[in-house]
């Protein structure tokens, strides 16, 4: 499996947010640049490469932390490109797990994996993430793959920067999936000054809300 790193942290996003072990993938097939920069996980994404690993080694890692949690969150890059890795994982695991899947909403998801996540976490690309190039712009929005998300099972999530963002916002309110809306930041700095706005479209669009703790709590520090 294509990884680039497996840590315990508490999540710090969405709906659910306790101690869960990450399982994040290399790769992505866009190259958002919200402020010039290559993604906000670059490592994932263009910088160091995959560490091959394992199945068993996988599940040894998650396994570790049973005791502690039974949540489990696979990020990236982009998740989705390794369905079949996924679907292996969770399968492979002893008990039940709340099981989350992070993604860009870009690649339809399929029957197997949608019977073993309990939540996908739509972190769909508006026009402000700032492409890389025409091609990854045409990726970026892909309306079949957005109804193959079970809307039972999902909620959009989506990195707010400005109000021209709305427009794009309240068009996915056609899919009947929940919307929540988060402050654009990478750093602490950066994120606190957005909260205010993202607040503001929040209670004039009726839109849920989702901090980013992590950025909160240690700024731009990795692995937390």
């Amino acid at each position: 499996m294509q990884i680039s790193e497996i840590y315990y942290a508490v999540q710090g996003e969405g709906l659910h947010r306790t101690p869960a072990v990450f399982v994040r993938f290399y790769g992505c097939n866009l190259r958002c640049r919200y402020n010039g920069e290559c993604c906000d996980t670059p490592y994932a994404v263009c910088i160091e490469g995959p560490q091959p690993v394992s199945l068993e080694a996988v599940v040894h890692k998650i396994s570790r932390f049973k005791s502690r949690c039974r949540h489990l969150v696979f990020t990236g890059g982009e998740p989705t490109l390794f369905q079949d890795d996924i679907v292996e994982v969770v399968t492979s695991l002893e008990g039940i797990y709340l099981v989350e899947v992070e993604t860009n909403g870009t690649i339809s998801v399929d029957e197997e994996l949608i019977k073993c996540v309990d939540l996908f976490n739509i972190s769909l690309k508006l026009k402000s993430s700032n492409q890389l190039s025409q091609e990854y712009e045409k990726r970026r929005y892909n309306i079949e793959a957005l109804k193959s998300f079970p809307v039972d099972k999902s909620i959009f999530k989506i990195v707010y920067c400005s109000r021209d963002d709305m427009k794009e916002i309240v068009e996915l309110k056609s899919f009947g999936i929940p919307i929540y809306l988060m402050p654009q930041g990478e750093t602490r700095e950066a994120l606190i000054k957005n909260i205010p706005e993202t607040l503001d479209m929040c209670t004039q669009y009726g839109f849920g809300f989702s901090n980013r703790d992590h950025i909160i709590a240690y700024d731009n520090r990795r692995g937390v």
